[in-house]
């Protein structure tokens, strides 16, 4: 796949896996990030965002202790 936003790669993705919605971010090599979405609301977004936040402690805790995530 080739896309040319973000915003389109979150769409192909909905489309592709027939999902109601996606956002996507990425990381630059610079340290920025760049965000993507399609189909989601400002509340989706937010819901989806606490969620990586929790399982990003999550994960954070099994590297502590030497666990793949």
């Amino acid at each position: 796949m080739t896309f040319d936003n973000l915003q389109a790669a979150a769409e192909d993705i909905t489309r592709d896996r027939d999902e109601q919605g996606c956002f996507i971010v990425t990381k630059h090599h610079d340290g920025s990030f760049s965000f993507g979405a399609f189909g989601m609301s400002g509340d989706d977004i937010r819901h989806g965002l606490n969620l990586g936040i929790y399982y990003s402690f999550i994960a954070e805790e099994h590297e502590h202790k030497g666990h793949e995530h």
